[in-house]
């Protein structure tokens, strides 16, 4: 019995695909990223040094970095996931480091704005 999502060749009786763990009885669902990874990628970088810049900018304004730190955050992890799930993306390995990156310095800037407080 082939598996529906890798098509390795399982035995007739397996409920779990032995390369894959996808449940034999059970749809393949193909979901498309809304947001090219690309763009969610820079996005989130670009939101990530904002936050750290607002630091500095608005001492008295404390939940701007944070804000703008969470949404860096969110947006980051959505691309990392993107790019993680997306197949056939030339540049997969780069796009995750960039993702991380941008994490790392989304979650600077809130951290930062969080001591603000």
């Amino acid at each position: 019995m082939k598996c529906p999502k890798c098509h390795h060749d399982n035995p007739d009786d397996t409920i779990f695909c032995e390369e894959c763990d996808h449940r034999m009885d059970q749809p393949v669902r193909r979901e498309t990223a809304t947001i090219p990874p690309l763009y969610a990628v820079i996005i989130a970088l670009v939101l990530g040094v904002v936050s750290v810049i607002c630091y500095f900018l608005t001492e008295e304004m404390w939940y701007v970095p944070v804000c703008v730190g969470a949404i860096g955050l969110v947006l980051g992890s959505y691309s990392m996931t993107v790019t993680r799930n997306t197949p056939n993306i030339d540049n997969k390995k780069e796009l995750m480091i960039l993702a991380g990156a941008a994490m790392g310095v989304s979650v600077i800037g809130f951290m930062l704005g969080i001591t603000l407080i």
